[in-house]
């Protein structure tokens, strides 16, 4: 699981980075619990609603020669060799939409190796892109929160030239095509 440097529980995270930072580790464990008590304190009435959708050309198969060596039995069950299923929950409540998370097969990381910026990826910009289409302004605690987390990828890739890079000519362009596919497929779901 990603996470900033000074927290990780794998042994070669942690020792690369000098070790646990407790400073780091206080902070993050600072803000999940605030935002515990947050949730807690605005607890309402409310319904979940469940929907799947299909979210095509938002990634590729990185692996589709060796997809190949599966049974022919096994790879009959799949139209495609990646899952295209979004699944998606909704939090309703007396006045309206409160937020909502998903689960979609793409790999999380699309900026390469030369990035040196500290970003939240494809899926935090399809966040951001989310919420925006929603009214999140940043300034209030009512306001809609979505969350694109991650179901199966194995082997699906959003760098879909198959070289590390995708279709814009920066990793932070990529992320104007990558983040409105599943945000586009959310709102479709989501509706």
């Amino acid at each position: 699981m990603p996470a900033p440097a000074g927290i990780g529980s794998r042994a070669q995270t942690p020792a690369s980075m000098g070790g646990i930072t407790p400073s780091t580790l206080t902070r993050l464990s600072a803000g999940i619990t605030a935002s515990i008590v947050q949730a807690h304190q605005d607890l309402q009435p409310g319904n979940i609603l469940i929907n799947t959708g299909r979210v095509a050309d938002a990634g590729v198969n990185r692996s589709a020669i060796a997809y190949q060596e599966n049974p022919q039995s096994e790879r009959d069950r799949y139209g495609e060799n990646t899952n295209t299923a979004m699944t998606l929950l909704k939090f309703v409540g007396n006045d309206g939409a409160l937020g909502m998370i998903n689960w979609y097969a793409l790999h999380p990381t699309a900026m390469n190796y030369y990035n040196r910026l500290i970003s939240g990826d494809h899926k935090g910009y399809a966040s951001l892109q989310m919420e925006k289409s929603e009214g999140t302004r940043y300034a209030s605690t009512d306001d809609f929160v979505a969350a694109f987390a991650q179901s199966d990828p194995g082997d699906v890739t959003p760098n879909t030239n198959l070289d590390n890079t995708g279709p814009g000519e920066t990793d932070v362009r990529d992320h104007a095509y990558y983040g409105p596919a599943p945000a586009g497929g959310c709102a479709d779901v989501v509706r």
